[in-house]
């Protein structure tokens, strides 16, 4: 992620986080990407915040 574009509140949130990497089908990347972006459109929450809120309903869902 290019650091130079964050604003304080990212870089603060940027610091506490791991870096994931997932191979998905190409589908599933291009629908992720899509609802990542419809979601910091209509919340205002950045990338970060989406990003911990869909992995943290994930694991709930599967009881992780």
């Amino acid at each position: 992620m290019d650091q130079s574009n964050l604003s304080n509140r990212e870089e603060d949130l940027l610091q506490d986080t791991e870096l994931l990497c997932l191979r998905v089908r190409e589908d599933l990347y291009r629908a992720f990407r899509r609802c990542v972006w419809i979601m910091i459109n209509e919340t205002g929450k950045n990338q970060i915040e989406i990003h911990n809120e869909m992995f943290e309903k994930l694991l709930k869902l599967y009881e992780c």
